[in-house]
């Protein structure tokens, strides 16, 4: 068995979850999920050691201490490394003090690889410098084109850039994510996502609904969704979770609108649970040839995971991987969508089980965490 050290936010499940319902901060659950099944992935093959930055809200106080922690989950140990939790003071005391349990772990003597979540600069200096030190095989995780971070400045988007040329390979979630994060043609391995079976409660709803969870931005088509809901005249609720600018658009549609609720920040158990409980799953964003390009929607791949009906705008990642199993609204207008909506609501039950399961057997087939997690610790075993 390998032995993998992996660099990521991603904290044990329920420790995230608590920090989503009693902190201040309200980190983005997407990346959170993917790194969690990644983790989950390649402990089926491989001995993991996570050395966690946690997301926690920075403090104006510079003895702010947040010490170490160590948790074992099956053959995964988790490292919250400590650090001072100050603007200034917080990369820099993460890093020495991750340097000292990385030069404890290297001093076992086995061999070892580096898997990097890519998006985050702290942790993709720590791997180098460490990698280096230690010469150990470097390898980035490119789950979307920076520039696409909600809220990032142009200065963290550079830096982020330009550590992309230490690793030894990469694995992609589209080819043209590698195109562009690896143009020295390194080793690479593409693949569009992972999912697993999830086990959620049963929610008491007394209405049936449509769930959008995502980013609240009008390029990733919130504003299209609001008004194609409001000409709907079926009989459903739309509940709309997560955080971002058009927030106060939902808010507002919600006070002209019953069937309309805000679910604020959900934390990922909670995500999962409105994704199987709906009666059918959003993905709103619009056609952009660009965006597409280098990044996929990942949230599409829980949708048909959750063996409810999945509507998506299309693109062409998406459509070579779910083929005819979802409703596909050409372009994401407001007119398409409304148009989906008639469609769904005109399908008989036993339409919408036939098309969710069709969905759900396609995504399994090819994104299963067994089927990936061999496949990528092949890839690495093969490149280390």
């Amino acid at each position: 068995m390998n032995r993998i050290v992996y660099f990521s936010t991603a904290m044990v499940p329920n420790d995230f979850n608590e920090l989503i319902n009693s902190s201040g901060n309200k980190p983005n659950p997407s990346n959170q999920i993917f790194h969690t099944k990644m983790i989950h992935a390649l402990s089926l093959y491989n001995e993991i050691e996570v050395i966690v930055n946690r997301p926690l809200k920075k403090s104006s106080s510079v003895f702010s201490n947040v010490p170490y922690e160590k948790k074992k989950v099956g053959n995964v140990t988790y490292h919250y490394i400590g650090f001072t939790n100050h603007q200034f003071l917080k990369p820099s005391t993460f890093r020495n003090r991750a340097g000292v349990v990385l030069s404890k772990l290297l001093a076992e003597r086995k061999e070892t690889v580096f898997l990097v979540d890519s998006l985050n600069v702290t942790l993709a200096k720590l791997a180098h410098v460490s990698a280096k030190l230690h010469k150990v095989k470097n390898f980035g995780i490119i789950t979307d084109n920076p520039a696409n971070l909600s809220g990032i400045q142009k200065k963290y988007l550079v830096a982020v850039t330009k550590t992309f040329a230490n690793y030894d390979g990469f694995l992609t979630l589209t080819e043209g994510l590698n195109s562009y994060s690896n143009p020295q043609g390194k080793p690479h391995y593409t693949f569009p996502g992972l999912v697993e079976e999830s086990k959620t409660t049963k929610m008491l709803s007394e209405r049936k609904f449509f769930f959008f969870g995502g980013a609240l931005y009008e390029r990733y088509g919130i504003l299209n969704l609001l008004q194609a809901f409001r000409s709907f005249t079926g009989d459903y609720d739309l509940i709309i979770a997560g955080q971002g600018p058009e927030v106060h658009a939902v808010r507002d549609a919600a006070k002209s609108d019953s069937r309309i609720v805000y679910g604020g920040m959900l934390s990922p158990t909670e995500v999962l649970k409105f994704q199987k409980n709906a009666s059918l799953n959003i993905n709103p964003r619009p056609n952009n040839e660009e965006l597409d390009r280098l990044s996929i929607p990942s949230k599409v791949l829980d949708y048909m995971a959750s063996g409810v009906p999945t509507l998506s705008v299309k693109n062409d990642e998406l459509y070579s991987l779910a083929g005819e199993t979802l409703l596909w609204a050409p372009t994401g207008s407001p007119e398409d969508l409304l148009m989906c909506f008639d469609r769904f609501q005109n399908m008989t039950e036993e339409e919408k089980q036939k098309l969710a399961l069709a969905a759900k057997n396609r995504v399994f087939e090819r994104c299963s965490i067994d089927t990936q997690g061999s496949k990528i610790s092949y890839f690495i075993k093969s490149n280390k």
